[in-house]
């Protein structure tokens, strides 16, 4: 981030399917397509039989916790740029994005089910996509500007952190990340990294 843009703090959202959902509705994506719901257990038969098939992506809410540092760079230190060429990666550099990135994450990485020109025509992910698609190869950095920039992507939180069942608080102990199956894999996409694994 330049050091002369101050750092953009946003509130939290809720850890809510409904929220989820609302937000991927505001953001432009047809939720007849796909929709965010809870995950009660990762057992196969839950799984199979409790979830709506197919399952494209999961977004994991977890407690930050030191310890997983370490163990988080030694298995991304091994992982190949060829990697960041199969997903659209974003680093999170706004305080409190996480459950927005981790949206997008799952939003933005579903090529192989739905194609970008079924986004509501004007949207946030219509025009990020154009943008996405527009010239060079765009880099998580490039993208994580492109969302520091966007006041209707910040105004479309903020509607969002209001939602739920939850008190609205300025800082949280938790973080959002994303699991999206892209062709026959499936990668990890943790806004907090330099890049996914």
């Amino acid at each position: 981030m330049d050091s002369e843009q101050p750092e953009k703090v946003w509130l939290p959202i809720e850890c809510n399917p409904e929220v989820f959902n609302l937000l991927a509705l505001r953001l432009g994506f047809p939720l007849e397509k796909f929709s965010f719901t809870d995950v009660f257990a990762l057992d196969d038969e839950v799984w199979t039989s409790m979830m709506p098939q197919p399952v494209v992506a999961v977004i994991l809410a977890f407690p930050i916790k030191e310890m997983h540092k370490g163990l988080r760079e030694t298995i991304r230190s091994g992982l190949t740029e060829e990697i960041e060429s199969k997903v659209c990666f974003i680093k999170q550099q706004i305080t409190n994005a996480c459950g927005t990135v981790a949206t997008l994450h799952a939003l933005l990485n579903l090529a192989d089910h739905i194609d970008s020109s079924e986004f509501v025509e004007d949207s946030f992910l219509a025009k990020f996509t154009k943008w996405e698609n527009d010239g060079d190869k765009k880099t998580s950095e490039a993208r994580s500007k492109y969302l520091i920039a966007s006041e209707e992507l910040e105004l479309i939180h903020l509607e969002l952190s209001q939602e739920g069942s939850s008190e609205v608080v300025e800082c949280t102990s938790c973080h959002f990340m994303t699991f999206v199956a892209v062709g026959d894999t499936v990668y990890e996409l943790d806004g907090r990294e330099c890049k996914p694994g």
